[in-house]
């Protein structure tokens, strides 16, 4: 599976915890960027000024709305810290990997 199968993945089932081989497996489609910690994923995203900061936060916002997933997102001058986990599951799901998916694919287009 590439990065892009992952982010264009449908999740319709109630989100489950996931395994530690599933989890470790899903990690490494993402870039290195992306790192494991404890029960979260967290990467943190470099920008040129606090403008575009601003604009990519708006633009994971509405992937979130999409997945009606929300990530802790803390923004400042040149970058943004983002971590995801299930609250449900007290740990990470198959979302938290499809929206990093999703994410590095908005970061990307951002150029």
């Amino acid at each position: 599976m590439s990065l892009d199968q992952l982010a264009a993945r449908k999740i319709t089932a109630r989100p489950t915890r996931l395994p530690p081989e599933e989890l470790a497996a899903l990690r490494e489609l993402l870039p290195v960027t992306w790192q494991l910690d404890g029960d979260s994923l967290q990467r943190r995203i470099t920008t040129p000024d606090y403008a575009t900061g601003i604009a990519l936060v708006v633009a994971i916002g509405r992937l979130a709305e999409e997945l009606q997933h929300h990530p802790e997102l803390h923004l400042r001058w040149g970058a943004i810290d983002v971590q995801l986990w299930t609250h449900d599951v007290q740990g990470l799901s198959e979302l938290d990997f499809v929206l990093a998916a999703r994410i590095e694919q908005c970061i990307r287009a951002a150029g």
